[in-house]
């Protein structure tokens, strides 16, 4: 059965090896039979037969985090898209080659993906025919790295590739199998597993099924508008960026946020230099004392998951941090040989807003401290560790950092290069509702905008640029290059929001403009 998944790689299980060849000789008759895209091999293989083993790589690949219902609402809708087309055309030829192959050991149990019975977050194995007497009644965690997530993961098998990293967005094609026997051949012995280790690796079929990848892309961010289908011809950018500021203004009564926030929502890491990550646009956003408590957050997170494919929402307290279940970075777990997921370990473009409204004060414990520090480390440098236990290994990120606070942030306190804006209702809510075709534009506007290269500043304004700084740094002797870098940041992202390649003398002057009243407000 073939199938198109799109997923995010979670964690990486054992290499598998197995009879991509093998002759069977039954009643004088002798025939070769092929392996691959397949776990139901070696059936009927008589008395005399012959191997040659293959190795396949096995990925655990869970739902896309995040997802806002306008995605998920878009990819219900789409029963086809010019991204699968183009992999069918491509696959032709493979695909009757595969169903040639697959014509000698086609069983009934083989079923549509679509119709995987849904399963909850954790399954209890209680049906001796679902899985052997060493996982009965075991608990199988999905491993999700937002435990809230819907859906199903699915154990990929990939053939003569293995170039796939973790978080990443890869959309698959190959051939489902919903049922797969106890498997013969892994990497060591499954003798030598624990029960643990078994049901992670191992686990029964009927509850996490398996595809045998034939070929993939990797989609980058994921963003279910595929850049194919991002054609900006009949659509004003001007007007869609004038339209999203003004229901971004509409939903915070600040029309100097509205700026920081569309700012942030098309920011990218573009390169990585010494202890500077160009590109990166975190916010911190102060709310008075009189709001209540996550109020603000719930408002920043419906405006943004609008427009952005991916948006997760993590309201932190003290108890929070402290609790052994709230787990933010992935850690390996020896016994079962496997990363056990965090928060944090999340695909690349998620708009990450973390509220510390409810913070107060009071003591960490050892578990609160390393998560912390995780938040710390990925708001100020963009890269999340990965715990191994014996060493740890830093990923880079790329994801839209919103934090919201009382007062000056936590997590962001020793981030000199953050953009902290105090809130002010300066606007008038005074705008019309925008309709969902406008929606629908400016969704696309984005992906288009995310999708530009860095502007670049031409020989002129570089000129410009450094003597505005000599002022700057004599009208004010605090002035640091960390200051500059966050001006130059701003003005390229002006730019490009305006779907401009070059920052022009006009772009930096706003942006001079914006951050003279941003830091006007922190004074008062």
């Amino acid at each position: 059965m073939d199938h198109i998944l799109i997923t995010k790689i979670q964690d990486r299980l054992n290499t598998e090896y197995f009879p991509g060849l093998w002759k069977t000789t039954i009643n004088g008759e002798t025939n070769w039979k092929i392996g691959k895209y397949s776990d139901n091999m070696l059936e009927d293989i008589g008395d005399d037969h012959q191997e040659i083993f293959f190795d396949r790589a096995c990925y655990y690949c869970v739902p896309i985090p995040g997802e806002t219902d306008w995605v998920k609402e878009k990819l219900i809708n789409d029963t086809s898209s010019a991204s699968i087309d183009m992999a069918v055309q491509e696959l032709q030829h493979t695909r009757r080659g595969v169903k040639r192959m697959r014509d000698d050991h086609d069983h009934e149990t083989v079923q549509p993906f679509n119709n995987i019975e849904e399963n909850l977050k954790k399954v209890k194995i209680d049906d001796p025919s679902a899985a052997n007497s060493t996982t009965k009644s075991k608990v199988i965690d999905f491993n999700f790295p937002i435990p809230e997530t819907e859906g199903q993961p699915i154990i990929v098998k990939v053939y003569d590739c293995d170039d796939m990293k973790f978080n990443e967005v890869i959309e698959f094609y190959g051939v489902l199998e919903q049922y797969s026997p106890e498997p013969i051949y892994t990497e060591g012995n499954l003798m030598w597993m624990s029960e643990e280790e078994m049901l992670v690796h191992h686990p029964p079929s009927s509850v996490i099924s398996r595809l045998h990848a034939i070929t993939h892309i990797n989609l980058g961010e994921g963003n279910p508008i595929g850049i194919h289908e991002v054609s900006m011809e009949d659509v004003n950018l001007l007007e869609c960026r004038m339209n999203i500021i003004q229901d971004l203004t509409s939903l915070t009564h600040d029309a100097l946020l509205s700026e920081y926030l569309l700012c942030a929502m098309v920011s990218k890491v573009y390169s990585r230099v010494n202890a500077f990550t160009l590109g990166y646009f975190p916010v911190n956003i102060q709310v008075p004392h009189e709001f209540d408590k996550g109020s603000f957050g719930k408002v920043i997170e419906m405006a943004l998951s609008r427009y952005l494919p991916k948006s997760v929402f993590i309201d932190v307290t003290l108890e929070k941090f402290n609790n052994e279940d709230f787990k933010l970075v992935p850690v390996q777990n020896h016994d079962s040989n496997r990363l056990q997921s965090g928060r944090l370990q999340l695909s690349n473009g998620t708009c990450v807003i973390i509220d510390e409204t409810y913070l107060s004060s009071g003591t960490l414990n050892e578990h609160g401290l390393r998560n912390i520090s995780a938040l710390k480390y990925l708001c100020n440098f963009q890269k999340v560790t990965f715990d191994y236990g014996f060493h740890q290994i830093d990923f880079n990120t790329d994801y839209i950092m919103i934090i919201i606070s009382a007062s000056k942030s936590v997590i962001l306190r020793e981030n000199p290069a953050c953009y902290n804006i105090k809130l002010e209702n300066d606007a008038d809510n005074d705008f019309l509702p925008i309709s969902p075709e406008l929606h629908k534009n400016i969704r696309k506007y984005i992906m288009y905008i995310r999708n530009m290269s860095p502007s670049e500043l031409d020989g002129e304004l570089a000129e410009l640029v450094q003597d505005d700084f000599v002022n700057m740094r004599k009208a004010n002797s605090d002035m640091q290059i960390g200051d500059l870098n966050m001006f130059l940041t701003l003005s390229r992202l002006l730019s490009i929001s305006e779907g401009c390649q070059n920052t022009t003398k006009e772009h930096w002057e706003r942006a001079k403009q914006l951050e003279g009243i941003r830091i006007e407000r922190l004074s008062i």
